[in-house]
């Protein structure tokens, strides 16, 4: 005899040993006899769990492999207890579950991970409506994964007499800020992974030291930790940096995945980022492979650039930088005009015995360059041809006795003719004659700082004092004290910090030197 001649007692009460949803599903759809049968034996389901059911009134969906889910709403007619967990999800479609939870006349029990997005999933504009007729009937509400969301809900569920909130495992989460520890919670449970991704999405800030800042996670140390995941965690970043450290603790493909995966990413501090420091075949971050283009125009602050040659060859994938900073060995710029840069930091060192820099000479490419901080070890190129109408704020300091004359130094200033704050440290050839001169070159100078310039003396503070009083003009003018232009000037740092609020030169660098600049200025809105 075959299965399908049974009596329809018999296959019935076969059927009442299956308890599978899959098992369930896959013998509704044998045959129009075989879905009237499976259709009685579900009608008696009060239970549809996650784990594994006690007894007949239980029916479970564990695992994650996909089925037709179709029919739930009329197999499930009911139900007393639903468990909608992140594992249903992956195995049926959401429409499907929403049609099932619509469908429940007699629901008293809710619970699972997934219980919460039910409430505001961006396609079900209209879920809360159809969730009112069902409401007042749910006497349990368990595993809840957003406060918020519940409380904007709350008024559907007037008989509830048990309630589970997982925001405490999310609050506690919130004090995570450590990578490795946020990786490893991730992979406990499917519950946990989704409540550490809710934590992670809200991260903005990707650092290697712990910087105790709201929405943002460290990375430091060089314990290795599995980075497969590190590109679905983060995806919001405003900031990263992307540090050496980071490359012995995660596989490189990780990392570019990472950066790949920003779409709002503005500011990058990658140390070494074109050659990787194991890898001599990596010979650029990526940044710079067309894959990487997509998030090249978001990009706003890059800071941490070592070689100028790749960062011209490939600075059309940046047209939006504000800041940017280079440590590098220095060559004649010839690549594009960087029309939005506001803030630049360059510290160009001559080499192949040309004895020469070209930092001002790359600034030239910066038609909209506000601010400046030069740090340079030798001669420096000046093209007296080009001027920059809206430098306002300008550091140069020299060190192993540039050899740059006075002379050099009077051509380069009158190509900045509208200077407001002017810091020249560490030049030996600057004299009181020089600065006699200097503020005749510069009519719009406010603060003139030529602190460690020890050719200064009290001679040019007198020069300038009486300048000022002929010409109605004001400048404050500083050549030895260090407290009395902090004092003047409260509100300018010398703190040094690795990120700054504020995308402000003059409050976060016109005081500090070059290698104790910020490694990112943050906008105050963020």
């Amino acid at each position: 005899m075959l299965i399908n001649e049974l009596p329809d007692d018999c296959l019935l009460t076969i059927f009442d040993y299956l308890n599978n949803l899959d098992d369930l599903i896959n013998c509704y759809k044998v045959s129009i006899k075989w879905s009237q049968l499976i259709v009685k034996r579900t009608k008696k389901v009060k239970y549809l769990l996650e784990s594994y059911p006690e007894n007949g009134d239980c029916v479970f969906h564990r695992g994650t492999e996909p089925i037709d889910g179709t029919c739930l709403s009329t197999l499930f007619p009911t139900l007393k207890f639903a468990e909608i967990s992140y594992g249903l999800n992956e195995k049926v479609k959401y429409k499907d579950i929403v049609a099932l939870v619509r469908n429940q006349e007699s629901l008293e029990g809710l619970t699972g991970a997934y219980a919460s997005p039910l409430f505001n999933h961006p396609e079900m504009v209209s879920f809360d409506l159809c969730m009112q007729h069902i409401g007042s009937s749910i006497k349990q509400l368990h595993d809840v994964c957003d406060l918020a969301s519940f409380r904007r809900n709350a008024h559907y569920f007037p008989n509830l007499e048990r309630l589970n909130i997982d925001d405490c495992l999310l609050t506690i989460f919130d004090y995570l800020n450590y990578l490795g520890d946020l990786i490893n919670c991730y992979k406990v449970c499917i519950k946990w992974s989704h409540l550490i991704l809710k934590r992670t999405k809200r991260v903005k800030y990707f650092t290697e030291e712990n910087l105790q800042m709201d929405h943002c996670v460290y990375h430091e140390g060089e314990e290795p930790i599995d980075g497969t995941c590190l590109s679905t965690l983060f995806s919001n970043l405003k900031f990263a940096k992307i540090s050496d450290g980071l490359y012995k603790k995660v596989e490189y493909k990780d990392i570019a995945a990472l950066v790949r995966n920003q779409e709002s990413l503005e500011g990058l501090i990658a140390w070494s980022p074109f050659k990787h420091p194991d890898k001599p075949e990596m010979t650029s971050f990526d940044l710079f492979e067309p894959s990487m283009q997509h998030i090249g125009s978001s990009i706003k602050q890059l800071c941490g650039v070592y070689d100028l040659a790749s960062f011209q060859k490939y600075a059309h994938y940046f047209p939006n930088l504000e800041r940017l900073k280079i440590i590098s060995e220095s060559q004649y710029y010839d690549g594009p005009v960087l029309e939005k840069l506001k803030i630049i930091e360059l510290g160009l060192r001559s080499c192949g015995g040309l004895f020469i820099v070209h930092s001002f000479q790359v600034m030239d490419s910066c038609p909209n360059l506000q601010s400046a901080h030069i740090d340079v070890n030798d001669r420096f190129f000046v093209d007296e041809t080009i001027k920059l109408q809206y430098l306002q704020d300008l550091v140069i300091s020299t060190y192993n006795d540039c050899e740059n004359s006075w002379n050099d130094f009077e051509r380069l200033l009158k190509k900045y003719p509208n200077l407001k704050h002017l810091a020249l440290r560490n030049l030996w050839q600057i004299t009181d004659e020089h600065i006699e001169q200097l503020v005749h070159i510069l009519p719009n100078l406010l603060l003139l700082d030529v602190r460690y310039c020890y050719g200064v003396t009290q001679r040019a503070a007198d020069y300038v004092q009486s300048h000022c009083k002929r010409y109605g003009r004001s400048i404050k003018f500083y050549f030895k004290d260090n407290t009395q232009i902090q004092s003047d000037w409260p509100q300018l740092s010398t703190k040094f910090e690795r990120i700054s609020r504020g995308f402000d030169f003059m409050k976060h660098c016109f005081l500090k030197d070059f290698l104790r600049l910020p490694h990112l200025l943050i906008p105050i809105d963020y």
